[in-house]
């Protein structure tokens, strides 16, 4: 019988250490200004790989945005990792929790949609792909949502575990590699 308190002090001091490890870890990456659970990419040419290109005059049509892009930065590497836009107006974000997903919202969407029943939130400003794409019924936002989120310059693409992301002056298209994904812009956007 007194083993029983033993072993639940024994395991609240494991959480509060490994606790105590993480905000270490958080609070030391956000003094030296990075993303407090990612930290930095640890190359600078991969951070630098989404600025614009300077022999790319004309970016790419959204719709033939190549998933097989040789220069698409891949941020496979992080269980979470983001972009934004050039506008500013989208943000996206991927994660493999629980699979592998991305959501991109739109800030002051010119586009409305009506709300279906079973959503009690915001809905009609975020698309999101897994398998499918779908417009998402959501409470948050995921603008902003990395800290030190990188604008990906028009013309540039990234790859995910399979699903690529291409910015273009009229909006941004992810497809994953079964082909499904979306084109979305602050005016419009499209599933496919």
């Amino acid at each position: 019988m007194t083993r029983r308190p033993l072993l639940i002090a024994l395991v609240a001091m494991v959480v509060l250490l490994l606790g105590g490890v993480v905000a270490a870890v958080v609070g030391l990456n956000q003094a030296r200004g990075q993303h407090p659970v990612l930290g930095q990419p640890p190359t600078r040419p991969a951070a630098t790989a989404i600025a614009s290109s300077p022999q790319t005059t004309t970016p790419p049509s959204p719709d033939v945005a190549n998933t097989q892009d040789p220069g698409a930065l891949d941020l496979g590497k992080y269980s979470v990792a983001g972009f934004r836009s050039p506008s500013g107006h989208i943000g996206c974000l991927f994660t493999t929790l629980p699979k592998t997903y991305v959501r991109c919202d739109v800030n002051d969407a010119a586009w409305h949609i009506t709300t279906p029943a079973t959503c009690h939130l915001a809905y009609g400003d975020s698309v999101d792909l897994t398998t499918t794409a779908g417009l998402g019924c959501h409470g948050d936002t995921v603008i902003g949502a990395v800290p030190h989120q990188p604008t990906l310059a028009y013309g540039r693409t990234v790859r995910y575990h399979g699903i690529t992301c291409s910015s273009a002056e009229t909006g941004v298209t992810c497809r994953n590699q079964a082909g499904h994904g979306f084109v979305v812009a602050r005016q419009t956007y499209r599933l496919f």
